[in-house]
């Protein structure tokens, strides 16, 4: 089983920081980045905010690595962390991704 996790980060730099360390974990087997603008509600107040977005893919067996992964490099204090279940996937993408995740 197969999932994307999606998070948001201040940073280009964070971004790619994040990336690269969730890689060497080898808690990852893709990542992709897009500039995103953000509306929310923090601390009671609406705030607006130039983001990126991050989706990375792994295997069902590492989404709890990820996510501890993810809470300890990230900058934020409430980092999202929102799991997709992937429901169906190509043979051969899925067989890559076992084999760049580590087991």
């Amino acid at each position: 089983m197969f999932c994307v996790v999606q998070t948001t980060i201040a940073t280009k730099k964070e971004a790619k920081a994040l990336t690269q360390n969730l890689f060497e974990k080898g808690l990852i087997a893709c990542a992709k980045m897009s500039k995103a603008e953000s509306s929310y509600v923090w601390e009671h107040k609406f705030c607006e905010q130039k983001e990126y977005v991050l989706n990375f893919i792994t295997t069902q067996k590492q989404l709890k690595a990820v996510q501890k992964a993810l809470h300890q490099a990230h900058s934020y204090k409430l980092p999202e962390f929102i799991a997709f279940k992937v429901d169906n996937i190509s043979t051969n993408y899925g067989e890559w991704v076992k084999k760049s995740v580590k087991a």
